[in-house]
């Protein structure tokens, strides 16, 4: 999404950045286009998918920034966007100092004065933006600016409607009075609590109990008329909807039903938890998706669709960083990977004799994969990828299978299955493998950028570039294990009387298809995803509501429509279509395919004593089959590296 550098690999995030340096390196994502429309949208990913950068490039600096530096967008937007962005004084620490009010209007009444100044401030500071930069100005004015008896005008008109006094009336002035009226929020709960009366409060405070709608709708009719410009859009940009309070929240989003005629709303929110829950529970009067706003996804069902963006934002991110040459395309800088995932549209480095070795390798020392092929007519002596060929297409399809497990076996019988004892990242070096590790969010992959670029400082060699094969392997097993330390130590919640850590419930996902893909007899289509059933929801909702939020499951829903079901909040996680996120495929030897899915609660069986690490264990041996339709037994977790 942005290609400047991070000062920690797992820390960037685009709140950190001022709009300027947000569009100087911005790449648009496929998404970028609705939200530039003249609608409210409900921006949903998940964490690292891009949401602030997406909100703050509507800012009218970012824009103007972005489309001098690229000329040939001159796509015209029609508002001026207000971004509002994640306040922890309005979230967190508000929801303690509102801990001991116990009636909800007055709750609700100290969460609205807060946000309400969020956004009032917000406004002016798009306000002063504008005009600055000539986006909105005064009927036949000649220059970019006001005068100060213009600006103060604008400033008592404001202050009277938003309940404050400012003796300078100066929007520098106006600002800090609001930020003096949020201090003083934590000081008017304690007298709630203490028994002092709300009429009292609201007499003394005359800021408190006017509706943020209508301080930002009547600032907008205000400004637009003293402007002469009616018409003048204007567009609230709200990050990280997941941490406001629930008292708040409705207030938000209900103005999604249109109010203002010159208000558009263009919220972020993550895809999993309580907060969305609400949001899919509302009631026939409130906003609908479709109806009244459009849910925009940040994620991709579509594997091409996520090359073409990663490729353009990885490409720039190295190039930042000195790692690749401006004239050299992102296949020349990584060099082609050995195991193309879509062999229709790249064979990689692979030719067809070399799959025919591959073939015939597997086959020697795998029976049932010599089962397979005699059972489908496949001679590996004529073998072809050719859709003119009978068994073409059916090629193409297992071939990446087939690099996996040749890679991964010694031998294969239905008594005992032996591994190789170390497996290297290899499958995963190179283009397009590289790029998919990323899943296209823009956070890991200048996190990946990032990596490449230590590996090849550390190097030892004179040369050293990312097109080297070691310095790809490295920075992979860097990229995995680091996100890895991450699942391994971020908190569950109420699950964590269940003694599972993220990493030990993906864990025990890639255990259980890595029983389907290295140790149950070969097949052209192992189930490598999941369908969420019911009884997984039960057990573990919490869980992959948080592993859906952090990446580590990816929703894969080919039919998923834009609208309510996405937010996955309670029993909407039923019938999601999931599987492990690439990133982590190398720690787990996965394929980077989804293929057909296996219900997510089969796969979940957790014994009270501690999981035995995957890579531990070098050899699987099972015990002899009782019946000749018994399927190997995995007497022990796999070993995978």
């Amino acid at each position: 999404m942005t290609t400047l550098m991070s000062s920690s690999n797992e820390t960037f995030n685009a709140r950190h950045l001022t709009s300027i340096q947000v569009a100087q390196a911005f790449i648009p994502p496929p998404q970028f286009d609705q939200l530039l429309d003249n609608n409210h949208c409900l921006l949903v990913g998940a964490r690292g998918s891009g949401k602030t950068t997406l909100l703050k490039m509507l800012q009218v600096q970012a824009l103007k920034t972005w489309r001098e530096l690229n000329s040939e967008n001159r796509r015209r937007v029609d508002f001026i966007g207000v971004f509002v962005p994640a306040d922890i004084r309005w979230a967190k620490q508000l929801a303690i100092k509102l801990g001991g009010i116990t009636s909800s209007s007055e709750r609700s009444l100290i969460c609205e004065a807060a946000f309400s100044g969020s956004v009032c401030i917000s406004f002016l500071d798009a306000l002063e933006q504008a005009i600055a930069l000539g986006e909105i100005k005064f009927p036949g004015a000649d220059g970019f600016f006001i005068s100060r008896v213009e600006e103060a005008e604008i400033v008592r008109a404001l202050a009277r409607i938003w309940g404050v006094q400012t003796d300078i009336p100066s929007f520098r002035a106006l600002k800090q009075e609001l930020r003096l009226c949020q201090s003083f929020l934590p000081r008017i709960a304690l007298s709630l609590t203490s028994g002092v009366s709300i009429e009292r409060l609201m007499g003394e405070n005359l800021f408190l109990g006017i509706s943020w709608l209508d301080a930002l709708g009547g600032a907008v009719e205000i400004v637009n008329d003293i402007f002469g410009c009616p018409a003048q859009k204007w567009a609230l940009l709200v990050d990280e909807l997941e941490i406001v309070p629930e008292e708040l929240l409705r207030l938000i989003t209900a103005p999604l039903r249109s109010t203002f005629g010159n208000l558009l709303f263009k919220y972020s929110i993550s895809p999993t938890g309580t907060k969305t829950e609400l949001l899919s529970k509302l009631d026939t009067s409130d906003p609908t998706p479709g109806n009244d706003f459009k849910v925009v996804r940040l994620w991709h069902t579509d594997r091409d669709q996520i090359r073409v963006f990663s490729s353009r934002l990885l490409r720039a991110s190295l190039v930042a960083r000195g790692l690749v040459d401006d004239s050299q395309s992102i296949e020349e800088a990584l060099d082609w990977s050995k195991n193309a995932e879509q062999d229709e549209v790249a064979e990689g480095k692979l030719s067809l004799e070399q799959k025919r070795q591959q073939f015939s390798e597997l086959s020697v020392k795998d029976e049932s994969f010599k089962e397979f092929l005699d059972k489908k007519g496949i001679n590996i002596s004529e073998l072809s990828t050719s859709d003119d060929s009978k068994n073409g297409p059916l090629v193409r399809k297992i071939s990446p299978l087939v690099y996996f497990r040749n890679y991964v076996l010694k031998s294969w019988s239905p008594n005992s299955v032996v591994r190789r004892s170390k497996i290297s990242t290899q499958p995963y070096s190179g283009f397009p493998n590289l790029l998919d590790l990323t899943e296209g969010n823009p956070r890991w992959i200048l996190n990946l950028a990032d990596t490449l670029a230590a590996e090849v400082s550390q190097s030892k060699a004179k040369t050293t570039s990312v097109r080297q094969q070691g310095v790809q392997n490295s920075s992979i097993e860097s990229f995995a294990k680091r996100f890895m330390s991450m699942l391994k130590v971020y908190p569950v919640g109420t699950a964590a009387s269940k003694n599972i850590t993220i990493f030990k419930f993906i864990e025990q996902l890639a255990s259980h298809l890595d029983n389907k893909i290295y140790v149950n007899s070969f097949t052209a289509d192992p189930s490598l995803s999941f369908v969420v059933d019911k009884q997984a929801t039960e057990m573990y909702g919490e869980i992959i509501e948080t592993c859906i939020h952090l990446g580590a499951l990816v929703i894969i829903d080919p039919s998923s429509s834009d609208d309510s079901s996405l937010l996955l909040g309670g029993k909407a996680l039923e019938d999601r279509k999931v599987r492990i996120c690439y990133r982590l495929a190398p720690l787990f030897f996965l394929p980077l395919r989804s293929n057909k899915q296996v219900r997510l609660s089969s796969a979940l069986h957790f014994k009270s004593e501690p999981v035995v690490p995957i890579v531990k264990i070098e050899k699987i041996a099972t015990k002899p089959k009782a019946k000749s339709d018994q399927k190997p037994i995995l007497n022990e977790q796999i070993s995978l590296f």
